[in-house]
């Protein structure tokens, strides 16, 4: 019988098997200890499974979820097969100091094109310090990058949301009453429903 088990050893290059089953062990322990494995989220309510690293300091990232609404008046067809153009949106983090009038722009912002039937669309800012933000969100209907204000830079010209706005909220808008706490090494979910 041990004679069997030395030839079938010999024939399916057991030393072989071993050594590559030695060196796969040691290579899933340093994997292991030095962490090299991403964390991976899943995104809500049947959008797409996006995966999201982040390091083993006390970044944490912040996944919004943007629903728009679809166009209400299509382009005038010309004759020839136009597409209608994307809603452009813009996600920013701002310091919930002040008051929401035209700012500069932030370095925790991503500007994402919708499609023009309206939808869902998860938007992922990551390596995000801990602390306090108002998190904004807007159509931007002229392309310019930014938010829009009147003449007195007190109301916007351009739809808008905010991480959360009190039920009694004056114009112009505190951002302190806006903001929300991202905590470190998690993920924070912030929606924004353009479509109410």
């Amino acid at each position: 019988m041990l004679q069997n088990l030395s030839d079938s050893w010999k024939n399916n290059r057991g030393n072989l098997l071993l050594s590559l089953g030695a060196v796969t062990g040691v290579l899933m322990c340093v994997v292991w200890y030095y962490d090299l494995v991403p964390e991976v989220a899943l995104a809500q309510r049947g959008l797409a499974a996006q995966s999201i690293r982040t390091s083993r300091t006390d970044q944490s990232v912040l996944v919004a979820i943007v629903q728009t609404p679809p166009l209400k008046q299509p382009p005038v067809a010309t004759g020839e097969n136009e597409a209608l153009p994307p809603v452009r949106v813009i996600v920013e983090m701002l310091s919930p100091q002040g008051f929401l009038h035209a700012t500069e722009a932030t370095s925790f912002r991503r500007t994402i094109d919708l499609a023009p039937l309206g939808g869902k669309q998860a938007v992922i800012l990551s390596d995000i310090p801990p602390g306090s933000y108002a998190v904004l969100a807007f159509i931007d209907l002229n392309d310019n990058g930014k938010l829009d204000f009147d003449a007195e830079n007190i109301n916007a010209t351009e739809p808008y949301r905010l991480s959360k706005l009190p039920r009694k909220h004056t114009v112009p808008i505190d951002l302190e009453a806006t903001a929300i706490e991202i905590n470190a090494q998690q993920t924070a979910l912030v929606e924004f429903n353009f479509a109410t």
